[in-house]
């Protein structure tokens, strides 16, 4: 019920973007995001007269929701157990680690075809399918750090390889 409640939740109003960001998105070319409420919701926040493409490649990798233990835990200590347990191979009725892989494979492959149609794209997406992304462009060439920004309303910047 956590999860589900987090996927569907709204942005924190008190959580605003960096204006620096703000701007990027609005002058970008593209604008992208996961279908999912939060990103899009992000994406509108970032950039309000704009329309994100929209696209469920983009979205979180799965955690599972069922952990295999006979006892409740508060839902941070859960989740991070659920992460640690999917990274390990297990990942009871979600998406596997192999499968979010897999889709980061598309999902960055769509980025690229997006860059190359129309120019800077910005996107909007959250937690593990941005560092499964960022590992897929800088293998196919493209330059920016190793790992994606992983706080709130952290940007990351990746530039094709001329």
């Amino acid at each position: 019920a956590f999860v589900e409640r987090y996927r569907i939740s709204g942005v924190d109003s008190e959580n605003a973007p960096p204006q620096r960001l703000c701007e990027l998105a609005q002058s970008a070319d593209v604008l992208a995001c996961s279908d999912l409420p939060r990103a899009v919701e992000s994406a509108q926040l970032l950039a309000p007269s704009r329309d994100a493409f929209r696209d469920a490649l983009f979205r979180e990798a799965g955690i599972p929701v069922k952990l295999p233990v006979p006892f409740h835990l508060r839902p941070t200590t859960w989740t991070f157990w659920a992460r640690v347990l999917w990274f390990a191979g297990w990942n009871g009725d979600c998406e596997s680690l192999v499968e979010a892989r897999d889709r980061s494979r598309r999902a960055a492959a769509r980025l690229r075809e997006l860059a190359s149609l129309h120019g800077t794209v910005v996107l909007v997406a959250h937690g593990i399918i941005n560092s499964l992304m960022a590992r897929e462009l800088r293998r196919d060439g493209w330059r920016g750090p190793w790992t994606a920004a992983r706080r709130h309303w952290g940007a990351t910047r990746y530039v094709r390889a001329a």
